[in-house]
């Protein structure tokens, strides 16, 4: 793809020096889980990835993401049509069935423990994304340097001690744009939502994670607020 992938802009080498901004990655965002909400729910038959991370995220030439790398993704099947998608009647089946599916930093809990792949198995995967691009740090990093998962990690740190991952974000991803309004309050907001919204799709237990509609909702709602007229970017 014409701009890579994710990961390259998130880490960049001296070749690629210009990072995305965060109005940039929240388009992004937006763009995963509004492609992950029609795999679960809109796709003629349900997907559920399972190795959702930067690298499987591509950009093409606006900048639009598309997930990529379906080799272990699993179909998954509905017990009962009238079960929402997100519920336990549902179950995969694939070409790598009994395997554990995704990787290091990634993986949802519950597959560790032999659970079979589900739509909020793709969930946690997505917000360990969101927290990953907010930390500016990549999940096996905090793995092996702070011992514990990157949700952990992040909400060890909340509410009191966000200080020095917001203050961060911001430096690495504040745009070079002017904007109407007070930039480091709309900033702060942004980054806000993105760990929170990480934390909550990141929980331990499945049933309590939101479905990637949900999700995908959410982040519309945060472009609105970074477009709507009083906080509307100057080009």
């Amino acid at each position: 793809m014409p701009n890579g992938s994710l990961e390259n802009h998130l880490y960049p080498s001296h070749e690629l020096k210009c990072r995305l901004d965060l109005v940039q990655l929240v388009s992004i965002c937006s763009d995963v889980a509004e492609g992950m909400a029609y795999l679960h729910h809109y796709s003629p038959m349900k997907v559920v990835h399972c190795d959702l991370k930067p690298s499987n995220i591509l950009l093409d030439d606006d900048m639009t993401a598309l997930v990529t790398d379906f080799g272990i993704s699993r179909l998954v099947k509905v017990a009962d049509e009238n079960v929402s998608i997100n519920d336990s009647a549902t179950y995969s089946f694939g070409s790598t069935d009994g395997l554990l599916c995704g990787s290091v930093g990634y993986i949802a809990p519950e597959y560790g423990m032999g659970k079979h792949a589900s739509p909020q198995g793709d969930v946690y995967s997505f917000g360990v994304l969101l927290l990953e691009i907010v930390a500016g740090r990549r999940p096996t990093d905090i793995l092996i340097k702070e011992g514990s998962s990157l949700h952990e990690w992040v909400k060890n740190h909340y509410p009191n001690r966000l200080e020095s991952i917001l203050e961060g974000a911001i430096e690495r991803c504040a745009p070079c744009a002017t904007i109407q309004g007070d930039s480091s309050k709309i900033w702060r907001d942004v980054v806000m939502e993105l760990i929170e919204l990480g934390l909550i799709c990141t929980q331990y237990n499945p049933a309590n994670r939101p479905t990637m509609l949900d999700v995908a909702h959410e982040i519309s709602l945060l472009k609105q607020y970074l477009y709507s007229p009083s906080n509307l970017l100057i080009k």
